[in-house]
């Protein structure tokens, strides 16, 4: 027993020996690449694999450089504004109000195509094997001669095999695309006489590239553009704080001033440029301006990829899920330049102008009291490319390009054209055309000897029925049904004269309905704008889709109508806000060596009031805007006076007392709803310089609304020992004014004349 327990260890130790002979020789033909293949096509093999490397990172070239696109769809190779054109076309991922952003799994499959295309290129027959190795395809194919099975030999693989048969899967990955390859062949190997045949291995190879990380913080940046409207934003800010274009407020100069349109083209092109390669984005790379407004405002954070699905109390899931986004929210190896070229097109346009001119707004010359003050009041439409730079720390030549429009109408994001456009913008030509009732068309048919013969025939235009109602929002509806409301629609640029809503009669001209309505037909449209007009209302705007498509009549749902919660049917309900004219008065807050006085406006004085409603698609408000004068000329020292009661402290008036007073300045109007916030801006004019001014945000009542009939606005004024001086002076007093104004806000009060 102890000798068979002795000799064990050595048997054992013989046998491994013996094991490990065996494998060496049994390996000595293979080497591990991917895979375990024999020696012999090592070579062959490797050869193959570096051409699936080689055409995956021509793949990838064209996808970096063409937006993750390949092979561009027709639509965007051959329209010229739905790319921005560096010798290879780098497209618009958001156009025409469509995302065109290509899926991850639409550029795998790209890559797919275009290595199946290629790869057969790059093997070019195996033509420097071909002395060792014939090449014979081991599947159906479909070559010059039709389809059967066959095999082929390296002197014409490339023109006869399909390339269909040729298995390829890629994978985009955060920091490589890795690809396998199986081609469907057998190499036949000859050698002294006799042959050897090997099955081809399947190929797999990596390509590192930080590709997918950035096609991932690509997707995450437009979809943060589509949603926030951020580079509409910046160029808002880039108009408002120039100081040469015309925009918001007024200056104090007797010097005409007038800007081409191509100027300021050249102009806001040049302002693009500079400003906006200063946008950054956090959790990226990127280095400061050392310029604090840039470093602060021309930040943009990016919002989340995912969210953390699902509920547990347990502390360290939810922590592993934030740290799972963090890492996701990681591109701290990826640089973003954003790019602006000034020879790249900017369409811009200005309203309101002059032909190919821009000039101060223009007012009635009785209600101005001296020419050498211009009011700016203008609003810009801008539609231009961006376009995106990603780049790779590790790898400076993994580059990733992606383009997006900026689209602006009358200072508004509008990349979904929402904005609508005003009048002087509507195409009267087209609209002329899309408005009529019917089209004339030509139909080509042909005759029973063969030949053409046309018939003029018409197409009717209008196709979509519906009965449209306006009301009154304070009476609602049925009691305020509203009649003599003027209903036009509004599509693009072109805009329809369709009618005025009208109490419904019979043939025999009797009325048969209890409220005025229009029963009219529409032209189709997408996302157009049903527009109601009344005098002593406000100018209502319901968007609409109107599709022909599916209009069938009252049998249809919803009868082509989308994105209208007021529609029923083919019945719109449009809800219209009543203005009242309200009269108005300027008085001055004085602060005279810290005595603070109230008092009427004296001879040689002047206001301006700019009153506009401010989240016009939130109170309905439509951008209502008012630029007033008080006084037209000046006030008379002796002027008598009326007297003012606060509808808070003082009884209402009987009819009797009611004795309105009338001026030829009452052109102020508000709109009768709560809670609609208005900005109100006043500069108090003397002498040619501004003096004083208010400048806050002012929300009334619609109780106060109704029963008032005046406005009594405040200008707050500091009076100096001696006129300022330099332009520094003066804005500095200016200044000091704007921050007491706060402290008197507008006074509303009704007012009848003194007995």
């Amino acid at each position: 027993m102890k000798k068979r327990g002795f000799v064990t260890p050595f048997i054992v130790a013989g046998l491994l020996i013996l094991i490990t002979i065996g494998v060496f020789v049994l390996m000595r033909n293979y080497v591990y690449l991917g895979k375990f293949v024999p020696s012999p096509i090592v070579p062959i093999t490797i050869f193959t694999q570096e051409c699936v490397k080689q055409t995956t990172e021509d793949a990838l070239f064209f996808a970096r450089t063409q937006g993750g696109y390949i092979y561009l769809p027709e639509t965007i190779a051959k329209d010229k504004e739905s790319y921005v054109n560096l010798g290879l076309k780098v497209p618009l991922w958001f156009y025409k109000f469509q995302d065109r952003a290509p899926t991850k799994n639409d550029i795998e499959l790209d890559i797919e195509k275009y290595v199946k295309e290629n790869l057969l290129n790059c093997l070019n027959n195996f033509q420097q094997f071909s002395n060792e190795f014939s090449v014979e395809a081991t599947k159906a194919t479909s070559g010059k001669s039709g389809t059967s099975e066959k095999n082929i030999s390296s002197n014409d693989f490339n023109n006869d095999f399909n390339i269909d048969d040729i298995e390829v899967q890629s994978t985009i990955n955060t920091h490589d695309v890795t690809i396998n390859v199986n081609l469907p062949i057998q190499l036949k190997r000859i050698t002294k006489g006799s042959s050897q045949i090997y099955s081809f291995p399947k190929i797999e190879t990596k390509v590192n590239t930080d590709f997918g990380q950035m096609y991932q913080l690509a997707t995450k940046i437009m979809k943060q553009e589509n949603e926030e409207a951020f580079l509409e934003g910046y160029v808002i800010d880039m108009i408002a704080s120039s100081e040469y274009l015309p925009h918001e407020g007024m200056e104090i100069t007797c010097q005409p001033r007038s800007w081409a349109i191509a100027k300021i083209d050249e102009y806001l092109k040049n302002v693009i440029m500079h400003n906006i390669k200063f946008l950054t984005f956090k959790n990226t790379k990127f280095e400061p301006s050392n310029i604090p407004y840039f470093d602060k405002i021309y930040q943009v954070e990016l919002g989340g990829t995912i969210g953390i699905s699902g509920t547990s109390n347990k502390l360290n899931k939810l922590n592993e899920n934030k740290l799972n986004i963090n890492k996701l929210n990681d591109f701290s190896n990826i640089k973003v330049n954003t790019i602006y070229n000034p020879e790249w097109q900017l369409n811009v346009d200005v309203q309101p102008k002059h032909g190919d001119t821009v000039k101060p707004i223009e007012y009635d010359p009785t209600k101005f009291f001296f020419n050498c003050i211009k009011i700016y009041h203008h609003k810009y439409s801008v539609n231009f490319p961006i376009m995106f730079q990603l780049i790779s720390d590790d790898n400076p030549e993994d580059m990733f390009y992606f383009a997006t429009p900026v689209i602006m109408t009358h200072d508004e994001p509008d990349r979904y054209g929402n904005v609508p456009a005003w009048p002087e913008e509507v195409d009267r030509t087209g609209s002329e055309k899309y408005c009529s009732n019917t089209t004339s068309i030509s139909i080509f048919n042909l005759d029973k000897a063969g030949n053409i013969v046309v018939q003029p025939s018409l197409q009717e235009n209008r196709k979509v029925q519906l009965d449209v109602y306006a009301f009154d929002a304070v009476k609602g509806y049925p009691e305020g049904a509203l009649k003599d409301v003027k209903i036009s629609y509004h599509c693009v640029k072109f805009r329809c004269e369709i009618g005025t809503t009208e109490l419904p009669t019979s043939e025999e001209g009797y009325y048969v309905g209890d409220a005025p309505m229009l029963s009219a037909k529409f032209p189709s449209c997408f996302n157009g704008y049903i527009i109601a007009e009344k005098e002593g209302y406000l100018t209502a705007r319901q968007k609409i889709t109107i599709s022909d498509e599916n209009n069938n009549n009252n049998n249809n749902n919803n009868n082509g109508l989308a994105e209208s919660p007021e529609s029923f049917g083919t019945s719109v309900n449009i809800e219209m806000k009543p203005l009242k004219d309200i009269d108005y008065e300027v008085k001055v807050i004085e602060d005279k060596n810290n005595i603070i006085t109230e008092r009427n406006m004296v001879k040689g004085e002047a206001a301006i009031v700019m009153i506009s409603a401010q989240s016009a698609q939130d109170s309905g408000a439509n951008n209502f805007e008012q630029t007033v004068f008080y006084p037209p000329e000046y006030i008379e020292e002796d002027n008598t006076e009326a007297e003012l009661f606060e509808t808070s402290t003082a009884a209402a008036p009987t009819e009797k007392e009611k004795t309105t007073t009338t001026s030829p300045y009452t052109n102020l109007k508000l709109i009768v709803s709560n809670n609609i916030p208005y900005t109100v801006d006043i500069k108090l004019v003397k002498d040619e310089q501004i003096w004083g001014g208010a400048s806050y945000n002012w929300t009334p009542s619609m109780s106060q609304i109704t029963t008032n009939n005046k406005i009594i606005f405040y200008v707050t004024k500091k009076e100096t020992l001696l006129p300022p001086q330099t332009p520094e002076e003066w804005k500095k007093l200016y200044d000091d004014s704007l921050k007491t104004s706060t402290q008197y806000p507008p006074k509303m009060v009704y007012l009848w004349e003194k007995k």
